[in-house]
């Protein structure tokens, strides 16, 4: 696999990972290793940044995309006005996804993470807990 393709798979990974995760998270990190030597340019999608951002007001996410100031939005456009825009629209391609995935995961690593941080859910017994303090039926309804 060329290096292009393996960094194309991993930003594609981090962003279904980014949009599965921020409900539950705050913070991101992205991480390349460093080039071993110089190489040339790669053929194919190569990116030197990637900038997260959020932005509630669809209209003004599809007036982005159109200038060319935001390249990706992965949440569904429910008002069918400013679908059929994206639809008109020759500088904006769509593609429809079906299905969902959400899940809450604890990392039972521990009882320290290798940074010296202590884990909490190393213990069988905070992780039982958990499924008493949250609220299935509120998740369920709401998200």
């Amino acid at each position: 696999m060329s290096r292009a393709k393996g960094l194309f798979g991993i930003i594609v990974t981090a962003l279904l990972v980014v949009s599965l995760a921020l409900p539950f998270s705050t913070t991101l990190y992205l991480a390349e290793a460093a080039p071993e030597a110089a190489e040339e340019v790669p053929y194919g999608p190569w990116v030197d940044e990637v900038a997260f951002f959020a932005e509630k007001d669809v209209a003004k996410v599809v007036d982005m995309m159109e200038k060319g100031d935001m390249h990706l939005y992965f949440f569904d456009i429910s008002d069918p006005d400013l679908f059929a825009r994206v639809k008109a629209s020759p500088h904006l391609k769509y593609k429809f996804a079906y299905g969902l995935y959400v899940e809450l995961t604890f990392n039972p690593v521990g009882p320290v993470f290798k940074n010296g941080e202590f884990n909490p859910f190393c213990n069988p017994r905070i992780r039982e807990a958990m499924n008493y303090i949250i609220d299935r039926k509120y998740i369920v309804e709401e998200i």
